[in-house]
């Protein structure tokens, strides 16, 4: 006997409330499952950690699943900063990691950072010498955050470290996972 029929069950949740209550990856997976399964009413609350795992992993689904994921639109706004090489590239790696990261760490909206001090182009020289990306919720998220008393103060600071100039740009970022 399947131990895993003796286990409590739960409905179902709406496929709305589903997918705006999980990450994307998940709420994606399930409501695709959901959309080939014509009568779910009953759903095992309690699988085997490694089972849900593959699951969510895209291990093979129902023999239903045939078609891909739907994509999604516009799931962030990115700011990107490409510093080019400045005059004293050791000033600029300490003062940036000791005083700027700090301040960017405390950035009212943003959601994740990166940055990189090893830029490298596929062919060629590379034109920077640094990358830093910021991601916020969306174009009024990042607009209010560099205007912002901290964003101006960010602004501000990077005359500090990057002699040798800075480019700023920012773009939406679709999703493309799938």
């Amino acid at each position: 006997m399947d131990s895993g029929a003796t286990r409590p069950t739960r409905a179902l949740p709406d496929v709305v409330a589903f997918g705006g209550d999980l990450p994307l990856w998940l709420a994606t997976d399930s409501h695709a499952l959901l959309e080939t399964t014509s009568v779910l009413t009953q759903i095992p609350m309690l699988r085997t950690w490694r089972g849900r795992r593959q699951f969510l992993a895209g291990a093979p689904k129902s023999p239903g699943v045939l078609r891909p994921r739907l994509w999604t639109e516009v799931v962030m706004h990115r700011l990107l900063v490409l510093y080019s090489k400045p005059a004293d590239p050791d000033h600029f790696r300490d003062y940036y990691v000791t005083n700027h990261l700090p301040l960017v760490m405390n950035w009212p909206g943003l959601l994740a950072w990166r940055y990189s001090f090893d830029v490298a182009a596929t062919e060629g020289e590379a034109p920077y010498f640094a990358v830093f990306e910021g991601d916020f919720a969306d174009a009024a998220a990042m607009a209010a955050a560099r205007a912002s008393p901290h964003g101006q103060r960010l602004a501000a600071d990077v005359v500090n470290y990057a002699t040798g100039g800075a480019v700023v740009i920012h773009y939406p970022v679709p999703d493309g996972t799938g």
